[in-house]
């Protein structure tokens, strides 16, 4: 539903989603596989992890 947006140059720039949305498919990644796959687990981490602040209530229901 979001997204952020960093601009590289005048004429370009790149778009990536939120990171609860890069979480969340993370997370789905993990719990999907059969068996899971521990990597897309730690993969979720790291990105809590770096992200400066989660929106807990993102996306809005």
């Amino acid at each position: 539903m979001r997204v952020a947006q960093f601009q590289i140059d005048a004429g370009s720039a790149v778009v990536l989603p939120a990171i609860e949305d890069l979480i969340a498919d993370r997370l789905g990644q993990y719990a999907g596989g059969k068996p899971p796959d521990v990597s897309r687990l730690n993969q979720a981490r790291v990105l809590f992890e770096m992200a400066d602040r989660i929106d807990s209530a993102y996306p809005p229901i």
